[in-house]
Order: C-alpha cells, then sequence, then structure tokens
C-alpha cells in the first residue's frame, strides 16, 4: 500500500502566515487528497485568527478528490452540532463557525474531548471534511 500513496508537502499553505500549520498532498489510485494539521492558541491575535480564515479558504480551493483539516482550534463557545456559537462566544470563534459553514466543511469530533476543572466539557479539537 504504502508504494502506491505519494505525498509532497504544500509549503505555500504551510507558509500561509498562519502561526501553526502542516499540510500535505497524498497522491494514490483514487486521485489527490489534502491532509491539514493547524493549532490555534487561546492566544492567538486578531490578526492570526483572520489568517487561518483565509488559509482554510484557500486549501479548500486547491485541486483534490478530499480534504481533511484536523486541529486544536480552541473555540469551546462553537457547538457545531446546533452550529450556533454559545453565549460569552467571541467574535472570532463566530467567524470561525461562518467560515467552516461557508466552505461546506464537516465537523466530526461528536464527543467533547476536552475536559478541564472548572470549565465545561468541549470539542476543542476538530476533525473536518
Amino acid at each position: 500500500m504504502k508504494d502506491t500513496l505519494h505525498s509532497e508537502p504544500l509549503l505555500h499553505l504551510t507558509n500561509s502566515g498562519f502561526t501553526d500549520s502542516v499540510w500535505a498532498q497524498i497522491k494514490s489510485k483514487g486521485g489527490t487528497s489534502i491532509i491539514g494539521v493547524c493549532y490555534r492558541s487561546t492566544s492567538s491575535t486578531d490578526p492570526n485568527n483572520v489568517k487561518l480564515l483565509k488559509l482554510l479558504e484557500e486549501a479548500t480551493q486547491q485541486p483534490h478528490r478530499h480534504i481533511m483539516i484536523l486541529g486544536d482550534f480552541n473555540y469551546p463557545s462553537i457547538d457545531y452540532s446546533k452550529i450556533i456559537v454559545n453565549l460569552g462566544g467571541e467574535q472570532a470563534a463566530k467567524d470561525f463557525l461562518d467560515e467552516t459553514m461557508d466552505i461546506f466543511l464537516y465537523q466530526n469530533v461528536y464527543e467533547d474531548i476536552t475536559v478541564r476543572q472548572s470549565q465545561n466539557p468541549s470539542k476543542l479539537d476538530y476533525i473536518f471534511d
């Protein structure tokens, strides 16, 4: 199987200006897939948040058959099951939810992953396709 998969980095996405992400293209008999891994710090700045949104949009516009974006985005106020930002959510969370909906990314994490003392359980880690 590994002989039929060929990967190469997508440096234009990795070096897009968003602080922490790595992107690759996987080619196989079935076509081309894009895989990206992102980390958005809780101290991410507004300009960095905007760069993340632009990065996601650019990634989905690349020629591919499948795309998978994994990461820790640190938006505990987003509830993808209801497609809302819960009370107290910042504008960046609203913008992120809107962008992922606009570019038709489907969130695949269904159960709370992050549970911290004195905080509500949340899905900070997402897997989009």
